[in-house]
């Protein structure tokens, strides 16, 4: 089995990479397949999942590999998902070209032959990742997304994390239909620009947090204001503007330590803030001039900016409206604890 050298430093994971030798089938299936849904002989393909389990000492009933389509379904494997009886775990990952896990002592896998399998792993939260990245998936952008549920999902940092590439079919011997063609060239002209806004909006953070720009303003709210009222509106029009030119995930994870002793030395509660926080942030992202999802719907539908901006005004509206309800009721984010 092959290993990355960028993985094996890691003590907390084992990850490993199959080759064809090794293994019991026959045909065009030789030797080592341990694909359940190759169309292989079953006898044999439960004998190489057995040597497989040996080899990496994890039982067969807990290496999971999904039922791939070339798609972008990705699903976590939680604790509750190892009690379910075999046919409703089949069932889950019917359809499905990425596993995302959190859980130790589990074994997750995707199946490849021409398209590229990618092991992800985010060790400040010990998550680990199987992406099944064939071309179709890869315009549907499976890696980055499942790089997204890591984050959002497990709490994992990116710059963390780390990725290995394994062996996939190389251009010396891989012809593309225009099909293809087309589609990646759709795709590059959709994501693009949205990247390239993202991640101008992630270095503008950056480089916010390198200034101590966050804890200037934090000092200014405090000198100016310190009841209550006038603490909650003050940090509803900066996070209004942060949310304009940040990605919501950095400005939370910068703005956060800074802001929540603040709102917690004057009564506020912490979930009642992080919903502000997070309302905020989502309405600044589509709020004129500068919100980043207008630039993003701009640049996936074709329409000017000035048009999506003034069709949204009236929702940006009703947003507000819901937000100061949200602001100075609390009840309304604490109804369910």
């Amino acid at each position: 089995m092959l290993q990355f050298p960028a993985l094996s430093e890691d003590c907390n994971i084992s990850h490993f990479v199959t080759t064809r030798q090794g293994g019991v089938s026959k045909g065009a299936y030789a030797s080592f397949n341990p694909g359940e849904y190759s169309g292989d002989n079953p006898e044999a393909v439960r004998t190489n999942r057995k040597l497989l389990s040996d080899a990496i000492g994890i039982p067969t009933e807990r290496i999971f590999a999904p039922f791939q389509v070339h798609g972008a379904e990705i699903r976590s494997i939680e604790p509750s998902f190892l009690s379910l009886p075999l046919e409703e775990q089949q069932l889950y990952m019917h359809g499905v070209d990425a596993l995302v896990t959190d859980v130790p002592e589990v074994c997750i896998a995707v199946s490849t032959a021409d398209c590229v399998p990618v092991l992800l792993y985010a060790p400040d939260v010990k998550a680990v990742a199987a992406v099944h990245a064939g071309w179709r998936g890869t315009v549907l952008r499976i890696a980055g997304k499942t790089v997204r549920i890591l984050m959002d999902e497990y709490g994992a940092d990116p710059r963390l994390m780390k990725a290995g590439i394994a062996p996939s079919i190389g251009p010396e011997a891989f012809e593309v239909g225009e099909e293809v063609v087309d589609a990646f060239r759709e795709a590059v002209v959709t994501y693009a620009p949205i990247t390239f806004i993202l991640a101008g909006a992630m270095a503008f953070g950056r480089v916010l947090t390198i200034m101590q720009a966050p804890q200037e303003i934090a000092m200014m709210i405090t000198s100016f204001v310190s009841s209550k009222v006038g603490v909650l509106i003050v940090i509803n029009i900066f996070l209004l503007g942060v949310g304009m030119v940040i990605d919501t995930s950095p400005a939370i994870l910068i703005l956060t330590p800074i802001l929540l002793p603040l709102v917690k030395s004057v009564g506020v509660d912490p979930v009642h803030f992080g919903i502000i926080m997070v309302v905020n942030l989502a309405i600044g992202f589509v709020t004129p001039p500068m919100g980043v999802n207008l630039f993003v719907a701009s640049s996936l539908t074709g329409i000017s900016v000035v048009t999506i901006a003034r069709k949204a005004v009236p929702f940006i509206v009703a947003f507000l409206f819901a937000l100061v309800l949200i602001t100075f009721i609390p009840e309304i984010s604490l109804a369910l604890l």
